[in-house]
């Protein structure tokens, strides 16, 4: 049995479509968030990177440019993972879960991007509390005044 996992960007229309589909979401609201990111993954709004392996789809993660305030941000619009893989460690993936190698995917992302254009933050919005913790201990705190789980990576100057 192959363990490889791979991380594939997702581009042409008729394959992010194709392949976002074979998705079991758990509830519909993943269902109604991942087709509302299938949309704007095929208008070039964001792009989808799904990780996966040889027999099962892991999970994704979709990112785009935005703005907090005036500082220009790389946005982490959603992160999916299927219920299987939630408590997982996979030892191909370093030793970490699904979630936490999306994370460290986008803020690399985000790394590159700061190499071209000044961008200073990873932003996102927790989707519920109980993922709040998750994101703290990967970097990311709170965004004050804000009523719904903002929360900020500050990408450091010598990063």
């Amino acid at each position: 049995m192959n363990t490889t996992y791979e991380l594939i960007e997702l581009s042409s229309e008729v394959y992010v479509t194709s392949e976002m589909r074979k998705f079991n979401c758990e509830n519909a609201l993943e269902e109604k968030l991942i087709k509302k990111f299938l949309k704007d993954s095929n208008k070039g709004v964001t792009k989808i990177y799904l990780l996966k392996s040889p027999e099962l789809y892991v999970g994704f993660v979709a990112l785009s440019v935005s703005r907090l305030n005036n500082d220009p941000v790389v946005l982490i619009d959603y992160l999916y993972i299927q219920t299987i893989f939630r408590k997982k460690t996979i030892n191909e993936l370093g030793d970490i879960k699904p979630s936490e190698y999306l994370v460290k995917f986008a803020i690399s992302c985000a790394l590159e991007v700061k190499k071209i254009v000044a961008v200073r933050f990873v932003l996102l919005q927790a989707a519920h509390d109980k993922l709040i913790d998750f994101y703290e201990k990967s970097g990311f705190k709170k965004l004050e005044g804000t009523k719904d789980a903002w929360m900020i990576f500050r990408l450091s100057k010598d990063q």
